[in-house]
């Protein structure tokens, strides 16, 4: 009976005491995962409302922005038309106007050639043999804008004065420049 281990010889008290601390040890570590879980999870929810609160507090003031910009241009565009402010006091280049105070300057965007039918203004192209397009055969903005105008709401071609098919223009828009220290 020599391959016999004798249960006798175990000091069963120590082994049950190294068991019980692993107990508590995994019990502590178990009690901290939890707290750490739910503070974790506290604060990914806390997170999310502020990122709800963020984003209503942007989309505020993109509309209060909108609305001064329309507010803002009305007022210009009528007061242009009724003579208050003097077409003196409003400088133009080929792409905008610029009416500036002392602490911004109103950029009131021209309607621009824009692409509305890329297959219908193929076609005008072939058909007028007027090429509007890059090394590539891509459609070129930049050719469109230099050979084309805007007349009556429509994009006319600068040369031959035909209607652009596949064309329409831009909303005329206001951009506002603040400007540093009211320069």
């Amino acid at each position: 009976m020599d391959d016999l281990i004798d249960l006798n010889e175990f000091n069963i008290d120590e082994q049950a005491a190294i068991d019980a601390m692993f107990e508590e040890e995994l019990l502590t570590y178990i009690e901290a995962k939890m707290k750490a879980k739910r503070y974790i999870k506290t604060c990914e929810m806390v997170i999310e409302s502020y990122e709800r609160k963020i984003e209503k507090a942007k989309e505020r003031v993109d509309d209060i922005e909108e609305r001064t910009k329309l507010m803002m241009y009305s007022t210009i565009r009528k007061n242009i038309e009724d003579g208050i402010i003097t077409k003196e006091s409003v400088s133009e280049n080929d792409k905008c106007y610029i009416y500036s105070i002392p602490s911004a300057k109103f950029i009131i965007i021209k309607p621009e050639p824009i692409v509305e039918d890329e297959k219908m203004l193929g076609e005008w192209m072939v058909t007028n043999q007027v090429f509007f397009t890059d090394h590539d055969g891509n459609i070129d903005l930049k050719k469109i804008r230099e050979e084309c105008q805007v007349v009556n709401g429509e994009v006319v071609f600068k040369e031959t004065g035909l209607i652009v098919d596949g064309m329409s223009i831009s909303d005329e828009r206001l951009e506002i420049k603040l400007l540093k220290g009211g320069k």
